[in-house]
């Protein structure tokens, strides 16, 4: 291969893996920019994830599973605890401030990230 070719070639790959890197590292930085939010607002007000999670299984009278933390339009810490109760999904809004459920309703699966999900298990970790 000519020295030529082969600059040619590394160009075209570095060029390639950066058009493919720079989205993954630009909502990188954003989902930690805002993850740094979410603590600062957990810690002002005195809020844990374990607080949520009993504020949602009392209320629902359920036992969670997952949490889901983000910051809603407002900028402020929304807070969604799924817990199974019985047969059902319940999906119960904690509130950032009080620790306390403003509202609870039934879902039928829990939230995923469609660009990131393996429904038929060909995705490997790592």
């Amino acid at each position: 291969m000519t020295r030529k070719k082969f600059s040619l070639l590394a160009t075209a790959v570095l060029g390639t893996a950066c058009l493919v890197a720079y989205p993954v590292f630009a909502f990188s930085g954003n989902g930690a920019a805002d993850g740094k939010k979410i603590v600062a607002q957990l810690n002002e007000n005195k809020l844990t994830l374990a607080k949520a999670v009993t504020a949602a299984e009392t209320h629902s009278k359920g036992r969670a599973v997952s949490v889901l933390s983000q910051l809603n339009d407002k900028g402020k810490l929304a807070l969604e605890v799924y817990c199974i109760t019985g047969d059902k999904i319940m999906c119960c809004y904690v509130d950032g401030v009080a620790a306390s459920v403003s509202d609870m309703k039934e879902v039928r699966e829990f939230p995923i990230d469609e660009n990131d999900h393996d429904h038929d298990g060909s995705k490997t970790p790592g």
